[in-house]
């Protein structure tokens, strides 16, 4: 049965590991990413970035042969779960894939964005152009950064 599995990566290294797990066949990767805009120089500049680093998501038929090619990929440090991968509830697993936005990153967001109605905002800086707002994932809480267009 395919079900999506969260790994655990370096901070800064998902991508690398991304590329490890791509090789690996029977594997669908996820990485969700942001679109965020930085002031360099005085002007705006977009600048891609993770949405929940430290993670990537696999969605696979998890056997081990491909739980230990995985496990000995590089990069990735492990799977999340209490001794043995838990796969995610449904509901996460197409939010992920939802958010992974066809491996491109999300664009700036408009305030009535479908990304943003499973998210509590906790503040939006509009000097900086920025949303902060905290997801659930696998019963977890994120703090994640939103880039948004005024």
């Amino acid at each position: 049965m395919i079900r999506m599995y969260a790994l655990t990566s370096g901070s800064g290294e998902e991508l690398k590991a991304l590329s490890q797990l791509c090789k690996i066949e029977g594997i669908r990767t996820y990485l969700p990413q942001v679109t965020i805009c930085e002031r360099r120089g005085g002007a705006w500049h977009p600048k891609e970035k993770m949405l929940i680093p430290g993670y990537v998501f696999a969605e696979c038929n998890l056997t081990p042969e491909i739980y230990y090619k995985v496990k000995s990929a590089a990069y990735i440090r492990g799977w999340i779960g209490k001794g043995e991968p838990t796969p995610m509830s449904e509901e996460d697993a197409k939010f992920i894939s939802f958010m992974a936005n066809g491996g491109k990153p999300i664009p700036m967001l408009q305030f009535d964005s479908p990304f943003l109605k499973k998210t509590i905002i906790r503040a939006v800086d509009k000097r900086q152009r920025r949303i902060k707002a905290t997801i659930m994932v696998m019963g977890k809480t994120h703090t994640v950064t939103f880039g948004y267009l005024p």
